[in-house]
């Protein structure tokens, strides 16, 4: 054969190679989005510290509006989010269900007011702000129902995290929806908590959504990998390794006494809590808590009503398998 021909074989097959390399790469592909909220950053350590399962991706989002809008759009495989986020998508799209629940919040989200106020009530007639697409409404929304508020009573600001600091400081509003870090630093600057997330148990909470169906047998295999690094590097933070609260200090801006205050307003789930959840005995009170958070997003005026078939699936036991 002459050479010339040899060449053009050996290229052609080094292509096919590559081609057949870079599918399958893709087909095992997961990627997770986040945003950089306290309780997501047993993901952002892994990262930090190379133990991400290979071929998943992590990224990262200033909001969880953006995790949202991302995984709505096929951009994302996985998704973190508040359970109040998460249902109106469990709603929407009945392909997606929670496959992992992250934590709880007890007190690490909060609606703060400047050093004067010393209840919600003392909003009345003020200016409060919050990431109105996300966790602060339902928040903002839930502090005022149980304060005998009505939202009307208060002038609702739309403020973007990025934002939220220097407006509280620069006395721009008199009240804010926050959590942690945003909230230990302003406690740090004298802002006062009116009311956090002590107050509504069980609804708070952070999980992974996915859509099972839309997963390849590679992609499975990842998150079941990605769920065991998860809840090693939760253990980390539960027992405050040193290289890990030094990585986090870092990332989230705080200093030691704040993180270590920060992670008792945190409650990380460990798989047997999860297996109780997701599938076991404790799935019909998860899947109540569901339906209540949707029942009291359609009365705060954040969704129209809706009624969840009793025959969808809302959980899903692949990450756990």
């Amino acid at each position: 054969m002459p050479l010339y021909l040899q060449n053009c074989l050996r290229a052609l097959l080094a292509f096919f190679v590559l081609i057949g390399l870079s599918a399958c790469q893709n087909e095992t592909n997961l990627r997770i989005g986040a945003n950089t909220w306290l309780g997501y950053e047993p993901l952002f350590l892994a990262r930090q510290q190379q133990t991400l399962p290979q071929g998943v991706s992590l990224h990262e989002y200033p909001t969880t509006a953006e995790t949202l809008r991302a995984f709505r759009n096929r951009n994302l495989d996985v998704a973190a989010l508040t359970l109040d986020e998460a249902v109106p998508l469990l709603l929407d799209d009945n392909q997606a269900a929670i496959a992992l629940i992250l934590s709880h919040s007890h007190g690490a989200d909060a609606l703060l007011g400047q050093a004067e106020f010393k209840q919600v009530t003392d909003l009345r007639g003020k200016v409060v702000g919050a990431d109105s697409l996300t966790l602060g409404a339902y928040m903002l929304g839930r502090a005022l129902e149980l304060s005998g508020m009505d939202k009307k009573e208060v002038e609702i600001r739309s403020v973007s995290l990025e934002q939220q600091e220097a407006s509280f400081l620069n006395r721009e509003i008199d009240g804010l929806v926050t959590f942690e870090p945003i909230l230990s630093r302003l406690q740090r600057q004298g802002a006062k908590v009116l009311f956090d997330s002590r107050s509504l148990p069980n609804e708070i909470l952070d999980v992974l959504v996915v859509r099972p169906q839309q997963l390849n047998k590679g992609q499975r295999r990842q998150l079941r990998e990605l769920v065991k690094v998860w809840f090693e590097h939760t253990e980390t933070l539960v027992t405050q390794q040193e290289t890990a609260m030094q990585l986090v200090m870092k990332r989230q801006n705080l200093y030691s006494n704040e993180l270590q205050h920060a992670l008792t307003l945190l409650r990380f789930y460990d798989r047997e809590e999860n297996q109780r959840l997701l599938t076991g005995q404790d799935s019909p009170q998860l899947r109540r808590t569901i339906e209540n958070i949707a029942q009291t997003l359609h009365r705060l005026g954040l969704r129209p009503a809706t009624t969840i078939p009793p025959q969808q699936p809302l959980f899903t036991s692949i990450g756990m398998e």
